[in-house]
């Protein structure tokens, strides 16, 4: 970023534990759906596979116990110079 003339003002990394109730859950089961489908039209994944894992992550869904893990994401607070 600073090659880019940006200056960093902060880096904060940022992961969360969801449950089903939670709005950030949204954001990784949208994954798992959209690219089990993706995988599948590849040919990297094959179609009763993907029924399979779709079908166990909507049954996890509905087990207010749940708890899934978001994948780790880095926050960058830049300011153009």
């Amino acid at each position: 970023m600073p090659d880019e003339g940006l200056h960093v003002m902060s880096l904060k990394p940022l992961i969360f534990a969801a449950r089903p109730t939670d709005f950030v859950w949204q954001w990784p089961a949208s994954f798992v759906m959209s690219n089990s489908e993706r995988l599948v039209e590849v040919g990297l994944m094959q179609r009763a596979d993907a029924d399979r894992l779709q079908s166990d992550f909507r049954d996890s869904a509905q087990n207010p116990n749940t708890v899934m893990m978001t994948p780790l994401v880095l926050e960058i607070i830049a300011e153009k110079q």
